[in-house]
């Protein structure tokens, strides 16, 4: 027989359970936030790199995946750009409430210049020994709709690592006066939040706690491939003239020969599982050009020209 505190118990447990089950979603359609999604670029910023970080964050919260890791690597690039992917960022953060990290990965990656920037708006930052952050200051006359200068750019900077509750002023000389820093620095100084023990991306992902099965969504590659064929056409012409009694034959052969030049552009898309299969989509572009030279050769072996019989 079930005693009163028993069935009270049971009772309540099952109301909880009811409770959590018939739970609304929030505004945003999701009823929890505990997924990663990965995403890597080792490119310059430029406009592709800002369609790839905006499209990776509306595919995260389209999957409800609370945490974005960034897996980053680049010599820098343009600041309208890299303004572009901070605005990704920070609508992730808020209001949508995710965690942005970026990993500066594997050993002997780093961000520099506007890399910089987008790893200090950061909620996160992690690095793994063997790679660097800085060289911030902007090419000389940079003018921008946000920045203006290299007291802005500086500012910049500051305002975005104060605001994730990192050292300002260490991050501020990336910028003034062009320092980078190791990890174990940039640690040091209060850069980033943590260097990790791993060298290689999986393993700091690993240490992350990325399930081992979340995919690495990459940034868009190209391949060009150029295929050059020669067609060779020969035409023979072949005419008889009679004049006063006497007959003669002209013969003319011309021979024509197209090359054709075929260009694809392969745009490949990659979602690779850690420790899994390299899944690969490509989509190709092929571009066609002609050119015609026409050769005419009289009296030689391929070419026979006049003759007279």
């Amino acid at each position: 027989m079930i005693g009163r505190g028993t069935a009270l118990f049971i009772i309540v447990s099952l109301l909880m359970t009811l409770a959590v089950a018939s739970a609304p979603a929030r505004a945003d359609g999701c009823i929890s936030k505990s997924g990663y999604y990965v995403a890597s670029l080792s490119a310059d910023i430029n406009p592709g790199a800002t369609s790839f970080l905006s499209a990776s964050v509306a595919n995260a919260e389209a999957a409800c995946d609370g945490r974005i890791v960034f897996i980053l690597s680049t010599n820098g690039g343009d600041p309208v750009s890299m303004q572009s992917m901070i605005a990704s960022i920070q609508s992730y953060e808020s209001p949508w409430n995710g965690t942005f990290v970026t990993l500066i990965a594997p050993m002997g990656a780093f961000a520099f210049s506007m890399g910089s920037y987008i790893a200090e708006a950061s909620s996160e930052i992690y690095m793994v020994n063997g790679t660097m952050i800085g060289l911030a200051t902007p090419p000389a006359g940079e003018n921008t709709n946000a920045t203006k200068g290299l007291s802005a750019f500086t500012n910049y900077m500051q305002a975005l690592t104060l605001a994730n509750g990192r050292n300002q002023t260490a991050a501020g000389l990336m910028v003034s006066q062009g320092l980078s820093y190791t990890a174990a620095e940039a640690v040091r100084y209060d850069v980033i939040t943590a260097m990790l023990n791993a060298t290689t991306i999986e393993g700091a992902l690993q240490e992350l706690g990325v399930p081992p099965s979340t995919p690495i969504n990459t940034a868009p590659t190209t391949t060009t491939t150029t295929i050059t064929q020669s067609v060779t056409t020969t035409v023979t012409n072949t005419q008889t003239l009679t004049k006063s009694g006497t007959t003669s034959t002209t013969t003319q052969t011309d021979t024509i020969t197209q090359s054709v030049t075929t260009t694809e552009v392969g745009i490949a898309i990659r979602g690779i599982a850690i420790g899994g299969i390299a899944i690969g989509t490509g989509i190709a572009i092929a571009g066609i050009a002609i050119a015609l030279s026409i050769r005419s050769r009289r009296g030689a072996a391929h070419s026979s020209g006049p003759r007279t019989t």
